[in-house]
């Protein structure tokens, strides 16, 4: 067996370690211990925030997925056994659900005899304090009729304290435009998703957007 060592950090704390690693990325997975002030400035080693953490749905799922991907990787592996097995765990800040995740992991990986050591990059540095991000996207779609072509657009602005994925938005739109009418079938012949701010999202566009009013429909 290879030693395990599993780094925890925040993506707002920094770039990721150095080192060919697994990852488990739980930026937008799992209840946010950060969004219950009582438990903002705990970490992921107190017990109240490690029990928020693994409660929530899927979450043993992710701790068992991510333990057998080491296992997998360690048993398959055909190189030299003298380089430690990384596994980076990240969330935003990396005080509060990367670390009960790592924790988690880690009693699974002992559970069956590996060595291993697992470092909370981030777990002392300074709470992250969200900054909202505000987010605009424009949809068109069209779809045929008995009446002849329809054309639906919509357009409006809101704000997040969270990234939001531009999957996230698309659904949005979709239930929006089924709700006006659209049939299932018919998909979306533009889409534009921009925020005021970069966002610890790949999927989220960062480009600065104009401060739009309400919102504004056309058909």
């Amino acid at each position: 067996m290879r030693r395990i060592r599993i780094t925890t950090f925040g993506v707002l704390h920094g770039a990721a370690p150095e080192g060919d690693a697994l990852t488990v990325d739980l930026r937008t997975e799992l209840r946010n211990p950060h969004d219950d002030p009582a438990m903002r400035e705990l970490t992921g080693l107190d017990e109240r925030v490690r029990e928020h953490v693994l409660a929530t749905p899927g979450a043993r799922r992710i701790v068992r997925i991510a333990a057998c991907r080491v296992v997998a990787l360690d048993r398959g592996w055909a190189g030299s056994r003298d380089r430690d097995l990384l596994m980076h765990v990240f969330c935003q800040g990396g005080r509060h659900r990367s670390v009960a995740i790592a924790e988690a992991i880690a009693v699974e990986l002992r559970a069956v005899g590996y060595d291993l050591e697992v470092v909370h990059r981030d777990i002392d540095k300074p709470v992250v304090r969200k900054t909202p991000i505000t987010y605009f996207w424009f949809a068109e779609m069209a779809w045929p009729s008995a009446r002849g072509p329809v054309t639906w657009s919509r357009w409006n602005t809101f704000t997040s304290a969270d990234p939001v994925s531009r999957a996230e938005v698309l659904g949005w739109i979709l239930d929006l435009a089924h709700e006006d009418g659209a049939p299932k079938t018919a998909g979306l012949t533009n889409f534009t998703l921009e925020c005021d701010q970069v966002a610890a999202s790949a999927e989220t566009a960062s480009v600065l957007i104009p401060q739009l009013p309400g919102s504004g429909v056309a058909s």
